[in-house]
């Protein structure tokens, strides 16, 4: 009963001191007005100020024990305030100590959980023969604006940036094709990264196993498909295009005729999607990029690498939208087969 009194006393008090702080400001910004018109600002606020200051002593006097308290939580919550403070402060120091260090970097992360990404055909058709379609990329570029594929009879590379649509040719140039192309497989989003991480290796450069690691660490889940970006100049750039296939050659046959070229000191962009194993008919398992240059001249399907000042931007989707194709070739087809030996040696 008395904690009960004495919390409803600390009660009565706050609002009483509310009031009493209400009136006191009241009568000082009328004394004030008042003394402006008569030329006497000075002495009011003398008079207002020993006004409040009495008004405050006599509510003081009355309220007693809690005053008393109010005084001890209000230093309770400074000495509060101040630790928080502190330990921001440890905090920043660690991160710039950690920046100094290398291997260091910048990053934004937005909470948002992606767009939906949206593949034309199943990898495993491609991998099984069927190597053109109907559908060209003007009817695909309506679910995203960012993506990579391939073009009928595995005419080059595909890369689709903002929009555009480039053609990665076997001899290592870059043209922009007409989006009336046809295409038998694209894998595309409208890109909207939620991680942008600004990334400096302590090393002069590295490789791209220490660069899959470094991607892979701003993963959520290896369980879910991710549309990337890494962007910078790069020391060293390995990458091949397919030659056109030849009739009734397969992606496996193809790849086997495909060419190599090599950049050094290229400024530009990787562009594709890291897929978990467990949707590998569907698209390339693992990350699967293609490189193409600032200029928009040079590129291909990426073999290796060698980086130091990149920038990494991370889109999570958790929607995924098959199309399945509506060719006789791709109806007859027996897809059932495990392509999972033809596909890696295709890529790599």
């Amino acid at each position: 009963m008395a904690e009960s009194n004495t919390s409803t006393s600390s009660k009565l008090w706050w609002w009483s001191a509310l009031a009493v702080a209400g009136t006191a400001c009241a009568l000082g910004t009328w004394y004030v007005q008042q003394a402006k018109r008569q030329g006497t600002s000075n002495k009011a606020r003398e008079r207002w100020k020993r006004h409040a200051e009495r008004m405050l002593s006599n509510e003081s006097e009355r309220s007693g024990n809690a005053s008393s308290t109010w005084t001890r939580t209000m230093s309770s919550g400074r000495k509060s305030m101040e630790e928080t403070i502190d330990a921001c402060d440890s905090i920043r120091k660690s991160l710039r100590s950690w920046r100094q260090k290398g291997n260091v970097s910048s990053q934004i992360r937005k909470k948002r959980r992606g767009r939906p990404l949206y593949i034309s055909a199943p990898i495993n058709a491609l991998v099984e023969g069927v190597i053109a379609d109907i559908t060209t990329f003007a009817d695909l570029l309506r679910y995203g604006n960012f993506g990579l594929g391939t073009f009928n009879q595995l005419d080059g590379e595909a890369v689709i940036v903002d929009g555009e649509v480039y053609q990665l040719r076997e001899d290592g140039s870059t043209r922009k094709v007409d989006p009336l192309t046809k295409t038998p497989f694209v894998c595309l989003t409208d890109f909207d990264p939620a991680v942008v991480q600004e990334t400096y290796f302590e090393e002069s450069f590295v490789g791209w196993s220490v660069l899959k690691a470094a991607i892979e660490s701003l993963f959520e889940s290896p369980n879910v498909v991710y549309a990337l970006r890494i962007t910078g100049k790069f020391q060293y750039i390995k990458s091949r295009a397919v030659s056109k296939a030849q009739e009734n050659e397969t992606l496996v046959e193809a790849a086997e005729r495909q060419t190599v070229f090599e950049f050094e000191n290229i400024e530009g962009s990787l562009v594709g999607f890291y897929t978990p194993t467990f949707l590998s008919n569907v698209h390339v398992p693992g990350f699967h990029l293609h490189f193409i240059d600032k200029d928009c001249k040079k590129g291909g399907h990426l073999l290796d690498l060698k980086a130091s000042n990149i920038k990494i931007e991370v889109q999570e989707s958790h929607v995924l939208v098959l199309q399945l194709p509506t060719t006789q070739e791709y109806m007859q087809s027996d897809l059932s087969g495990d392509i999972q030996e033809d596909l890696m040696n295709a890529e790599s």
